[in-house]
């Protein structure tokens, strides 16, 4: 049981965000994004806004050629097909961490004081996320954060859960343990089998639900990485088209 625990804790930790390896992508402008509008958030700067037909800078409208029009639609559409892929990734991988939490609570019959810290690290990990990314019907946040820094969080955050969640289960194993020596319930070798046979189908159970999870996300995360690449193509090519948007600059790859 333990190793499947740790097992656990290692396809969390490392898994959900395997796809960070494959390339370094940093939001260096906030994103809120509504069915009707894109706003570039820039500290100390009015946002970027885009609609469907006009772009703002500074508070004032643009008036664009069409080869200009072309580059700021394929650029606003880029936008609006990352973001959601993005903050739904991140969102899911918080979801991954939960399933598991869930899992060894209801395997263990963890205590109310055990649950209440666990549900605590929980809490924190969803702040975490909504720091940075949240959703509401269509309406998208994306915050800006650089040098791999909602990572950094994220993971801290997910190991937190993981280490409280090893903590707790543990200490509910070994109080089960007790149970299984004291019980009169069969020979001491047969109650030892159904303790282990009870821990070891647990543990896959909550293996195999977060490794179909982490691989999922995984896959998704390398599809952002080429979402990524795409758009920063197509802002490039905006800056070339927009002079007035050079110094906007989403993403750094």
């Amino acid at each position: 049981m333990r190793n499947a625990l740790f097992a656990t804790a290692a396809l969390l930790s490392t898994s959900v965000m395997a796809h960070n390896d494959e390339c370094s992508v940093d939001m260096t402008m906030g994103v809120d994004l509504t069915p009707t509008k894109i706003e570039l958030l820039v500290d100390e700067k009015s946002p970027v806004v885009m609609t469907a037909d006009r772009l703002y800078v500074d508070g004032s409208a643009l008036e664009l050629s069409s080869e200009q029009q072309d580059a700021y639609q394929a650029y606003q559409q880029g936008i609006r097909e990352f973001v959601p892929q993005v903050v739904d990734l991140a969102v899911d991988a918080v979801e991954v961490a939960m399933i598991a939490v869930q899992e060894v609570i209801k395997g263990l019959n963890i205590n109310d004081d055990g649950q209440r810290e666990l549900e605590e690290s929980i809490e924190q990990l969803k702040e975490t996320q909504e720091k940075y990314f949240s959703k509401e019907e269509q309406t998208y946040h994306l915050a800006a954060h650089n040098n791999g820094e909602f990572d950094e969080e994220l993971e801290q955050g997910i190991s937190r859960v993981v280490e409280n969640s090893v903590e707790q289960g543990l200490g509910s194993v070994f109080s089960m343990l007790g149970e299984a020596f004291s019980s009169s319930d069969g020979s001491f070798e047969e109650r030892m089998e159904a303790f282990g046979k009870r821990m070891e189908k647990m543990g896959e159970a909550i293996e195999q639900k977060v490794e179909a999870s982490a691989e999922s996300i995984e896959q998704r995360g390398d599809l952002v990485c080429e979402q990524a690449e795409q758009l920063h193509k197509l802002e490039l090519e905006a800056h070339r088209q927009i002079p007035q948007l050079q110094d906007y600059s989403l993403l750094k790859i």
